[in-house]
């Protein structure tokens, strides 16, 4: 089931709507990304996405996977105005583990029920890449999410 409204908004249409589908190498990032309530991107060519387009910036969801994860139901809301640039230093007091600067997003998760506890196969994405490009992040829009749907076993 698809939210109709988020914090008293009307929702864009599918069609529209982005999701930066994005990386997590360890528990101990990912625990920093649920207690935190942050995600981040690198903001280099080594591990950053290939291009800072409004895609990514106006993205609305953060579909996340794992290391070896190639189906995931991690879909978190980035409500509000999201990225803002962060240093090194700030990423550092934060807790986190960083490399120099990046965009950070804030992310809450999704309320139960909403997207049917969906699974999507990260694979079926248009834009995702296998061998060691496959942690860039990349965006894809809420349709093209949707119809990656995982298969049921």
């Amino acid at each position: 089931m698809l939210p109709v409204m988020i914090n008293g908004y009307r929702t864009s249409p599918p069609v529209i709507t982005t999701v930066l589908v994005g990386y997590c190498k360890s528990e101990e990032q990912y625990g920093w990304i649920c207690d935190k309530e942050l995600y981040n991107i690198r903001m280099d060519n080594k591990g950053g996405p290939e291009k800072i387009s409004s895609a990514v910036t106006d993205a609305r969801y953060l579909l996340l996977h794992r290391k070896a994860e190639l189906e995931s139901g991690a879909l978190w809301l980035i409500p509000g105005d999201s990225p803002v640039a962060m240093s090194k230093k700030d990423l550092l007091a934060s807790g986190y583990p960083s490399q120099e600067l990046y965009l950070v997003y804030h992310i809450k998760k999704i309320g139960d029920g909403q997207f049917a506890n969906g699974k999507w196969d990260i694979r079926k994405l248009p834009g995702y890449k296998t061998g060691r490009s496959s942690p860039r992040p990349f965006s894809v829009t809420l349709l093209q999410m949707l119809r990656a749907t995982a298969s049921v076993k």
